[in-house]
């Protein structure tokens, strides 16, 4: 499938941007070299972002050459896809809902300046019950799910802070020299659980906000995925460029988790969450960061982007250039763009790029 649309694009002039903009030329013939013979090989097994129009337009994605968790058999299916119920990421509240729990045992949640959380809260790692719980309701969600081959499931932090401060888990915290003591070896005794039946499973859980610091001494167990995320990075330059303090904390983490032998992805960030309609410059850090990635081991790459909407010109190039560069880092980013503001803005391709240029 892949192939074909490689041969379109190069051969036949085919481009597709966004749902609203494709380019589908009227040729007279269509021709390739006699003695083309070239096999290509993804940088990333898993090329995945939530683009404009993706998870909508399976198809559309496809002929990016990405591979969504989305896509059913008629475009070759997945191995990358994540149980319906727990998803990849933010899985406490699901796994062990307050509403459900909270007033009968407060002590599952998270203690924080002396008080037990209802709202906002997360679970107490240190408590046997709640390891009990998740691991029961993770073995539950395989089970209705292995068979229809799903093999990955998320245990996680919800999107917030307030891990627990109970002496337990300050405790363990304290000796890892990081928060995610207690996650990763939460997330180990589930998983080691789960490999007795079910050693093709993947635990997956997060490298995100205060759990991105590697502990010290607890190893994520090799049916472990550490998702790290990027989100505090500057990205007017690549991670590696870049000398932000946040950068340079993320090539450290980086090593330190790859070091660990875990399978490492990413979640990479694309949107300016302070106002997604603004002219975002990052193009600088796109390319690089894909081949920072590569560098660390990383075979499953995610980019969040929540564009400007399906007309969002700039959104649009940014998606399709991360695409490429997902199947292969090293596409000249010229000769890309080249293209690109040809097909979007015919002879007033040498201004916009005049204009791109000022922005960067």
């Amino acid at each position: 499938l892949y192939g074909v649309y490689e041969l379109l694009e190069r051969f036949g002039g085919c481009a597709w941007y966004s749902l609203r903009f494709e380019v589908v030329p009227e040729l007279k013939a269509f021709s390739v070299p006699a003695d083309l013979d070239e096999t290509q090989r993804p940088t990333f097994e898993l090329r995945s972002e939530n683009w404009n129009g993706h998870g909508r337009a399976d198809d559309f994605a496809a002929r990016n050459k990405l591979n969504l968790e989305s896509f059913g058999e008629k475009l070759g299916g997945t191995r990358f896809r994540f149980d319906p119920v727990l998803g990849k990421c933010h899985t406490f509240a699901r796994l062990v809902p307050p509403e459900k729990w909270f007033d009968t045992h407060p002590e599952y949640f998270s203690l924080v300046a002396g008080h037990r959380l209802r709202n906002h809260s997360q679970l107490c790692l240190t408590n046997p019950d709640v390891l009990r719980i998740c691991t029961e309701e993770v073995m539950r969600r395989i089970a209705e799910s292995y068979p229809k081959g799903i093999r990955y499931y998320g245990v996680s932090p919800n999107d917030w802070q307030n891990a627990c401060e109970c002496p337990a888990c300050a405790e363990v915290d304290r000796r890892a020299k990081s928060r995610a003591g207690t996650l990763i070896a939460f997330v180990n005794r589930i998983a080691e659980e789960v490999e007795k039946t079910y050693p093709d499973v993947f635990i997956q859980t997060l490298a995100y906000s205060y759990t991105r610091r590697p502990p010290v001494g607890i190893v994520p167990r090799r049916n472990v995925q550490v998702c790290l995320c990027t989100i505090e990075c500057d990205f007017s330059k690549s991670i590696p460029e870049s000398r932000a303090i946040e950068n340079r904390r993320v090539r450290h983490d980086f090593g330190v988790w790859g070091r660990s032998g875990c399978s490492l992805s990413v979640w990479d960030y694309a949107s300016d969450f302070g106002a997604y309609h603004h002219i975002w410059p990052n193009y600088g850090a796109l390319r690089g960061n894909l081949e920072f990635f590569e560098q660390q081991g990383v075979r499953q790459v995610f980019t969040l982007i929540n564009g400007g909407g399906p007309n969002e010109v700039w959104s649009n190039i940014r998606c399709w250039l991360l695409a490429k560069w997902m199947w292969n880092p090293r596409l000249d980013e010229k000769a890309l763009l080249d293209r690109c503001f040809k097909d979007h803005f015919g002879p007033a391709a040498d201004d916009v790029w005049e204009y791109f240029n000022l922005l960067r």
